[in-house]
C-alpha cells in the first residue's frame, strides 16, 4: 500500500511537471489591450460612412470561482491627455459640478452575455447633457469578443458598412489605472489655465481640479503596491499630481487676497515628500530637479509657520537645494534663497556666515526678498 502512494505521489509530481496548466488555478481576472481597425462589410467600399478611429481601449474581465465571466468594465487608455489640451475645452469641462465631471469619467461595470468562449457585450457610455446636466447613456454598439483567440468585432451604431475589428493582446494585471491617470491628466490642464480665466471663474476651477487631483492620487495610492515603478506616462504623472496637490496647499490666498480653502502647510510638505520619493533614480532626479526646489520651499515655510522649530527640516532644505543647483531648471535665485535663509535660522556662527553668502547671491540674481534677513546675515562681515 505505501509503495502505491508513493508511485501516485510520483505521477502526479511528473503531471505537475509536464503539465503545470492542468494544475494551476485558472486566473480570475483577465485584461487585454485592443486597437480597432475598420473592415467594410461590403465589397465595394463606402468611404461616405467610414468611422471614426477608436483610442486604445482596455477590457477588464473577472471571472467567478466557476470560471464565468462576472464583470466587465471597459475603458479608453490615455484617453483625456491626447485629444484636447485647448484652453477653451478645459475651462468648458469645469464649468460642469464635480459630481457630473465624476461621472463622466467613471468606468463603470457593462451590460454583457456569455456564450461558450464568446463574451458579447452591449457598453454604454456615460455623458452629460450641456446646459441641463442631464444624465444619460449612450449605446456604443455590440462588441463579440473570443475569450479563446482574443479577437474582437465591434458593430456600430446607425452603420450598416462598417465593422471594426480587432486582435487583442493579453495585458497584465500590474497595469496601472487609467481613472486616476486621466483625472490627474484634467488637473494638470486645469492648473495652466492660473491667469489666464477670470478671477471668479479661477477660483471655482481651483476647487475643482484640487478635488479631483486627491481623488487621482488616492487611485494612485491603492495601486501602489502593484504598479511598475516606471511605467510612462502613469509614472509622471502621479508624481506631478503629487508636485501639483502640495504646490495648491503651501500658499495661504488666492488671486485677490482670497483664503486657499485647501492651504495646509504640513499635508504640502507631506506630498512633496511623496513626490520626491518616488524619484529613485539618477535620470528621475536630474529630470524632475524641481522638485527637491518645491520641497525645500515649503520646507522653510513651515518651519516659519510651525510653532515647533525643527532644525531637521532646514538641514534638509540644505541638501535638497544641493541636489537642485546640480540640475538647475533657471530658478537658482530663489534655490539661493531658500538656502541662505535655512542657514540663518539653523543659527550657528559658520552657517550665518555661509547664510549671508547665499543670500548676496540671491539678491544678485534678481530674487527679491526680505532685506532684513540678509541684513540679519550679513551684519557681521
Amino acid at each position: 500500500m505505501k509503495k502505491l502512494t508513493y508511485l501516485v505521489f510520483i505521477l502526479l509530481s511528473l503531471v505537475g511537471l509536464f503539465f503545470p496548466e492542468s494544475l494551476l488555478a485558472k486566473e480570475n481576472k483577465l485584461r487585454v489591450l485592443c486597437k480597432t481597425l475598420p473592415v467594410s462589410l461590403k465589397e465595394k467600399k463606402n468611404f461616405a460612412t467610414f468611422p471614426s478611429s477608436d483610442n486604445q481601449q482596455i477590457y477588464e474581465i473577472n471571472f467567478d470561482s466557476k470560471n464565468k465571466v462576472s464583470e466587465v468594465r471597459i475603458f479608453d487608455k490615455f484617453a483625456s491627455g491626447s485629444i484636447y489640451d485647448d484652453r477653451e475645452y478645459t475651462a468648458k469641462d469645469f464649468e460642469d459640478s464635480i459630481e457630473n465631471i465624476l461621472y463622466r469619467k467613471k468606468i463603470n461595470p457593462q451590460k454583457f452575455t456569455q456564450v461558450g468562449n464568446k463574451l458579447i457585450m452591449r457598453p454604454s457610455i456615460p455623458v452629460v447633457l450641456p446646459g441641463s446636466s442631464k444624465r444619460m447613456l449612450l449605446n456604443d454598439g455590440t462588441h463579440t469578443l473570443d475569450l479563446n483567440t482574443l479577437e474582437l468585432k465591434k458593430t456600430l451604431m446607425f452603420n450598416d458598412d462598417w465593422v471594426k475589428k480587432a486582435n487583442c493582446k493579453k495585458i497584465g494585471n500590474e497595469e496601472p489605472p487609467t481613472y486616476a491617470y486621466n483625472l490627474s491628466v484634467m488637473s494638470q490642464r486645469a492648473a495652466r489655465l492660473r491667469g489666464k480665466v477670470p478671477q471668479d471663474t479661477w477660483q471655482d476651477i481651483f476647487r475643482k481640479y484640487i478635488t479631483l487631483l486627491n481623488i487621482s492620487i488616492n487611485a494612485f495610492d491603492e495601486w501602489e503596491e502593484e504598479i511598475y515603478p516606471n511605467e510612462v506616462p502613469f509614472y509622471s504623472s502621479r508624481l506631478l499630481s503629487l508636485a501639483l496637490l502640495a504646490f495648491d496647499k503651501s500658499y495661504m490666498n488666492l488671486a485677490g487676497g482670497i483664503e486657499n480653502p485647501f492651504f495646509n502647510i504640513d499635508e504640502a510638505y507631506e506630498y512633496a515628500n511623496k513626490a520626491v520619493e518616488m524619484l529613485n533614480s539618477p535620470k528621475l532626479q536630474k529630470k524632475y530637479a524641481g522638485i527637491f526646489l518645491q520641497r525645500a520651499d515649503h520646507g522653510f515655510t513651515r518651519y516659519m509657520l510651525s510653532e515647533d522649530k525643527n532644525i531637521a527640516v532646514l538641514n534638509q532644505n540644505l541638501a535638497d537645494i544641493e541636489r537642485y543647483i546640480k540640475n538647475p531648471d533657471g530658478d537658482l535665485g530663489k534655490a539661493y534663497y531658500l538656502k541662505g535663509s535655512s542657514q540663518l535660522f539653523i543659527n550657528t556662527k559658520s552657517s550665518v556666515k555661509e547664510a549671508c553668502k547665499n543670500l548676496t547671491k540671491a539678491m544678485e540674481l534678481n530674487y527679491k526678498f526680505m532685506e532684513s534677513f540678509k541684513k540679519a546675515a550679513c551684519k557681521e562681515s
